[in-house]
């Protein structure tokens, strides 16, 4: 189904034996419950708090009103559904009654037609995209060898993915394996794209540009309060402290080169034989434990845990990593106390920091992902103000 404003999304089969019983094609839509004035503000961020105008209802009701209403008349399209299914009904005709006076009764859209059948699955986008990479071979329609390569190849550099669960990104790595398996070539690199972190909790090099904020030290569950606001006291004055740059030249910039150099290398080698294969795991391994990338990991995850510090009076207060302690961690000046160093990688430990510039490097260097697709969304249910994407979050 094609919404407005170009959002596009199918229907998934989850049964394949009744697949060919209950398939339909997808449904073009145009129109909706948003005017094109207000998809228009969303588009260019600029969109406020919804209210009843946005929604078209008219003088004398509020939302909860028509809620209520759509509501009631979605419940009788699915108990007309569910009765059609129980009879003896041809079921492709059941479900294109039910999506259609669905979307037209309970959500408002204006024009409903029918367009190509487009099936997700957690796969579906790689096999896409393998099939237009296939037909790009000088012998028109490709053969299904062809197909298989060209699979192998967008899984091997298209993909990227992140979970929070370690077993979910090995169950990833094996879904694809299968996918990109081609005869006679070992299993594809995939260690350096599909990675273990939280993909939520983690900095930016914009956000890290400016120091830590005093909101990181705003006490939470089990901190102490009159220890916290020492500690936001503390990085106030250190923000305001003069820092001479020169007195030790900046590691920062010099590093992120260096690993993103690294992990160029990395995406152009081969993984077309077992002795290559073993030489790109050895270097992603090299990469990871080498000094430029354990430190800006250290300098990211220090940043990180300033807003998860145990806030509490005695040696953790000393060792905190305010604004002028995270600088010199930043920019190598002295040696970290080893409790902050201990701390900072426990608390990294305890809730997997993912910082997305740092583990995918290729990525941001051709200016960022084409499409990120996760979990929970972004659109602000019913009543409460719409959440546009941020320019940083959108571009990213």
């Amino acid at each position: 189904m094609e919404a407005p404003g170009g959002l596009t999304m199918a229907t998934r089969k989850r049964n394949p034996k009744r697949e060919a019983q209950l398939g339909f094609e997808s449904l073009s839509i145009e129109g909706g419950l948003l005017s094109p004035e207000w998809l228009s503000k969303v588009a260019q961020l600029a969109g406020g708090a919804q209210a009843e105008p946005d929604y078209r209802i008219p003088k004398g009701l509020n939302l909860r009103d028509e809620i209520g209403r759509y509501w009631r008349i979605a419940q009788a399209h699915w108990s007309e559904f569910a009765a059609g299914q129980a009879g003896n009904a041809d079921p492709r005709l059941v479900a294109e009654r039910f999506v259609q006076g669905l979307l037209s009764q309970s959500f408002g859209f204006v024009a409903i037609t029918q367009t190509e059948p487009i099936v997700i699955d957690e796969r579906s986008s790689a096999r896409r995209l393998a099939g237009h990479v296939a037909r790009l071979q000088p012998n028109g329609t490709p053969s299904a060898a062809e197909y298989r390569h060209a699979l192998r190849q967008v899984i091997g550099r298209c993909v990227y993915g992140v979970d929070l669960n370690p077993m979910a990104v090995e169950l990833c790595k094996v879904s694809l394996w299968m996918d990109a398996v081609e005869p006679g070539l070992p299993l594809t690199f995939l260690n350096s794209h599909i990675q273990h972190g939280n993909a939520l909790l983690g900095t930016t090099p914009e956000l890290m540009g400016k120091g830590i904020p005093d909101a990181a030290w705003e006490p939470i569950e089990g901190d102490d309060k009159k220890t916290a606001s020492a500690l936001k006291k503390k990085n106030k004055i250190s923000d305001k402290v003069e820092y001479d740059l020169f007195a030790s030249r900046p590691r920062g910039d010099d590093e992120v080169q260096a690993v993103a150099r690294a992990v160029a290398t990395l995406e152009a080698a081969g993984d077309a034989n077992p002795d290559a294969l073993a030489i790109k795991e050895a270097t992603w391994d090299g990469i990871l434990g080498s000094n430029d990338y354990r430190h800006q990991k250290f300098v990211a995850d220090a940043w990180c845990a300033a807003f998860v510090w145990p806030k509490q009076p005695g040696e953790l207060f000393d060792a905190a990593p305010t604004s002028e302690l995270w600088r010199q961690l930043r920019d190598g000046q002295g040696k970290p106390l080893s409790l902050t160093v201990r701390t900072v990688e426990n608390l990294s430990g305890l809730h997997h920091f993912f910082h997305w510039h740092l583990a995918f490097p290729q990525v941001f260097a051709r200016g960022g992902f084409d499409i990120v697709i996760g979990n929970p969304p972004w659109i602000a249910h019913a009543r409460r103000a719409s959440q546009p994407l941020p320019p940083g979050v959108r571009g990213f």
